[in-house]
């Protein structure tokens, strides 16, 4: 027996060779998908609307709604969407409504689709205990942070599901950081990718609580200081976004605009570049990779006499499993010989 999904068929991540794990490439094209899918829906959605303003309000909707649903041209074997009630659909319900539980709808599955990576990510390095130290530890911050003083201070938090415990089972390999990210844990741009990471952690804490707000109709009392955090603690630099990424909040009532759930998916899949990360780097990554290389044609040829030669058919080879930023020189190259994974 097989399975199908409409909304999870595969995208185009395959050709986006950026990410070195496949269940990275897997979780971030799902969650595109969800854009892909649900921009072309809004937009129709609002066309129809602005199609049928004009007569849902009719006294005798039965005519009017199949006049206008045979000038909109829907298909015939559509019965579901033809038998629909315009007044119901589009009169009584709002365009900001309509637009923000589609983002709602989006915002669960898109929860859903994170824990499920981290949980993959667990199984990836084993699981440890029962604790599932990773699958949780990726979904929490590492700080607790209390606005009674001034300034706010800051302590570790009391529980072990944070991400710093996780990364105690992805220790750091030597020559992975050396080849990949020289100066970790600062990054190209001279950022410090765990203190980002630790404010990553604090600003999908607040979205994680409203998520289970929504799935158990029962408000989180700490996500007005969640909130708080996101808004006077949080960088937007540190997210590496245009926009940070927060719940609405008017009148003392939180609540999630189509805008915000928009948010959350860039930061979701920030957060999911940079667990892949976290994993390359690590001693299971090196392994990961070194299992790689040894599967490849070019891993098997003769070493060229060339260095310039070689080391691009070794770069060539390491971008093609998603590390393309991968520094390929004679050290790397005498590493792998010695692994017994490249040839002399």
């Amino acid at each position: 027996m097989s399975w199908r999904t409409a909304l999870f068929e595969a995208g185009n991540m395959g050709n986006k060779n950026t990410l070195f794990l496949e269940q990275s490439r897997d979780a971030h094209d799902r969650i595109t998908n969800l854009l892909i899918l649900t921009y072309p829906a809004l937009a129709g959605a609002w066309q129809f609307r602005q199609t049928t303003k004009h007569f849902a309000h009719l006294a005798n909707p039965m005519p009017v709604r199949d006049a206008v649903l045979s000038f909109i041209e829907f298909p015939t074997n559509e019965t579901a969407i033809r038998r629909m009630d315009l007044r119901e659909s589009v009169s009584n319900v709002t365009w900001q409504r309509q637009r923000d539980a589609v983002g709602e709808m989006m915002f669960l599955v898109s929860c859903s689709i994170f824990e499920n990576f981290t949980g993959a990510v667990q199984d990836l390095v084993g699981p440890s205990s029962s604790a599932r130290i990773i699958e949780k530890g990726f979904q929490f911050p590492s700080k607790a942070i209390d606005f009674s003083t001034t300034p706010p201070t800051y302590s570790p938090t009391t529980s072990q599901n944070h991400w710093q415990n996780a990364m105690t089972l992805l220790p750091t390999s030597p020559y992975m950081v050396s080849r990949i990210l020289p100066n970790f844990p600062a990054d190209a741009k001279n950022r410090n990718i765990l203190d980002d990471f630790e404010e990553k952690m604090q600003t999908y804490l607040l979205f994680k609580k409203f998520r289970n707000t929504i799935a158990h109709g029962d408000f989180d009392p700490k996500i007005p200081h969640c909130f708080r955090i996101v808004d006077e603690v949080v960088s937007k630099d540190a997210l590496g976004l245009r926009f940070k990424p927060s719940l609405s909040l008017v009148n003392s009532e939180y609540f999630l605009t189509f805008f915000n759930v928009v948010g959350f998916v860039g930061l979701l899949l920030s957060i999911i570049r940079d667990i892949d990360r976290f994993y390359t780097l690590s001693s299971d990554g090196e392994a990961e990779l070194l299992r790689r290389i040894a599967t490849l044609k070019d891993s098997k040829q003769s070493s060229s006499g060339n260095r310039t030669k070689e080391f691009g058919r070794l770069k060539r080879c390491v971008a093609s499993q998603g590390l393309p930023n991968f520094i390929a020189d004679q050290a790397a190259i005498d590493h792998l010989v010695s692994k017994q994974v490249w040839r002399r």
